[in-house]
């Protein structure tokens, strides 16, 4: 049976023009809600980097970037798109 577990998540973070602001990947051999997970939260901080001053995007936790990008996407329009990437070759399908 096939695992439907990816090798990777790369997380798109767009304004509501549709314009890429930030990207994060994970490989990590984790399930993929995990990796989902994990990608959030470096989007959140390339999400920081993107919009932020050096200085200050360095200083704002990964958990007030989570929560300000979060808002972002609920109340300006801003998109988060996880698009899950490959699976391991040993993974085929029983007829």
């Amino acid at each position: 049976m096939k695992n439907n577990t990816p090798k990777g998540i790369i997380g798109i973070f767009t304004n509501p023009k549709g314009d890429v602001i930030a990207t994060a990947t994970i490989f990590d051999p984790i399930p993929q809600w995990q990796q989902e997970s994990l990608a959030r939260m470096r989007l959140a901080v390339e999400v920081a980097r993107a919009y932020c001053a050096p200085d200050y995007a360095r200083a704002i936790s990964t958990h007030t970037s989570e929560a300000i990008m979060n808002d972002m996407q609920r109340t300006k329009g801003f998109t988060i798109t996880m698009v899950p990437v490959g699976y391991n070759d040993n993974e085929k399908e029983e007829e």
